[in-house]
């Protein structure tokens, strides 16, 4: 049976524990003269609808298409969902969902312009996110939080001026960053707090022979624990290579660097080439 109001006064509700009130076996048309779902408003069909609450069918909410989940939203041109929070406290939560007992899963079958995207995106209960497919970036300059600086066969020379002493290597260029600050011709400003993954090397050069020369990863000047490398220049002007990796805490505003120091005396060290790569991989 179905019903619409305003035409037809065989309009029915029963109360329900006191303050419910549910349809007695009819479907609802507003402006509709064959509802086929619980309740639709506007022009519905087995195409398209309106609004359409409803009851045997796959979904329950369907603005502008047939329902195939419990709300669904055709597509257009224009966003479908908005949620506006200008103006609104910045510890607000414009949108936030709870999922417990379960996952919460976003899901794209493909893309405008025949770009393909994964099925899934994940973010489990347990606090870890799953990706289903590759993790692709398609804008210019969105990523993950990254640089690289360095220096290609251009002399610098480090000025020493105490043994085993920590000296920032200058001189750099930046190749690229993303939500770091390069300055000072020798430094990141880390502006996201996070454990950094460090990886360098340095070609180096001492005019005076047999000193030894540590070379590791500077967080604010200083050396960092289980990043360092070192070698000895056995011979006058002879060149070699130090490198390693480190996984530093940073707090915002921090500075990541290269630094060197001279094991042995006060021999100035002259860096030949130079490179430092840095990127977030967890937070903290």
């Amino acid at each position: 049976m179905s019903v619409i109001l305003g035409n037809i006064p065989q309009f029915r509700w029963n109360v329900k524990n006191g303050n419910r009130f549910v349809p007695v076996g009819v479907n609802v048309g507003i402006g509709n003269p064959d509802p086929i779902v619980g309740l639709e408003v506007g022009v519905v069909n087995a195409t398209f609808s309106d609004i359409g609450i409803v009851g045997s069918l796959a979904g329950t909410l369907s603005l502008g298409g047939v329902p195939t989940a419990r709300l669904y939203i055709q597509g257009s041109n224009q966003a479908d969902i908005m949620f506006d929070n200008s103006g609104g406290d910045v510890n607000q939560k414009l949108f936030q969902f709870i999922n417990q007992g379960g996952q919460l899963r976003y899901r794209s079958l493909n893309d405008a312009g025949g770009v393909v995207c994964d099925p899934i995106f994940g973010m489990m209960s347990d606090g870890t996110t799953q990706i289903g497919g590759s993790l692709i970036f398609l804008e210019a300059n969105k990523g993950l939080i990254c640089g690289q600086f360095g220096q290609e066969n251009i002399p610098t020379t480090v000025a020493v001026g105490a043994v085993d002493t920590d000296y920032v290597v200058n001189g750099m260029t930046n190749l690229i960053d993303n939500r770091l600050i390069f300055q000072n011709n020798k430094e990141y400003k880390v502006e996201t707090k996070g454990f950094y993954l460090c990886i360098w090397g340095l070609s180096i050069q001492v005019a005076a022979g047999g000193k030894e020369i540590e070379g590791a990863v500077g967080l604010n000047g200083a050396k960092q624990p289980l990043s360092s490398g070192h070698r000895t220049i056995a011979n006058p002007n002879d060149s070699g290579h130090i490198g390693g990796v480190g996984l530093v805490d940073c707090a915002v505003n921090d500075l990541l660097s290269i630094v060197v120091r001279n094991n042995t005396d006060t021999q100035n060290i002259i860096v030949n080439h130079a490179n430092l790569y840095v990127q977030q991989v967890l937070g903290t």
